[in-house]
């Protein structure tokens, strides 16, 4: 597998690089954070899905496109253990809580 298991990650940074010169989520940002976001749920990378969905959950939020936000974060966010407090969990919860 090899490089391959950064690829959903490698995807979410790229997307947010462009995000940083474009703050809209529209066009090629949005494609990559999309394709982060399929690639981590093929690998089964939960943690790397929950990332990439926060990251374009954030920029939709920007874009007040805060439907879009809510219904891409919540599954997502729900199907983690109320449990669980790591870092990406926790700013999830938090950009899901804010829109």
């Amino acid at each position: 597998m090899g490089a391959l298991c950064y690829e959903s990650e490698l995807l979410r940074l790229g997307g947010a690089a462009l995000l940083a010169l474009n703050q809209s989520p529209n066009g090629d940002a949005e494609l990559m954070l999309n394709q982060s976001i399929e690639t981590a749920r093929t690998q089964q990378a939960k943690g790397l899905e929950l990332r990439a969905a926060t990251t374009l959950a954030e920029a939709f939020a920007r874009d007040q496109r805060l439907t879009d936000a809510r219904a891409l974060l919540a599954p997502i966010v729900n199907s983690f253990d109320p449990a669980t407090h790591n870092i990406d969990v926790r700013r999830a919860r938090q950009v899901l809580l804010a829109v």
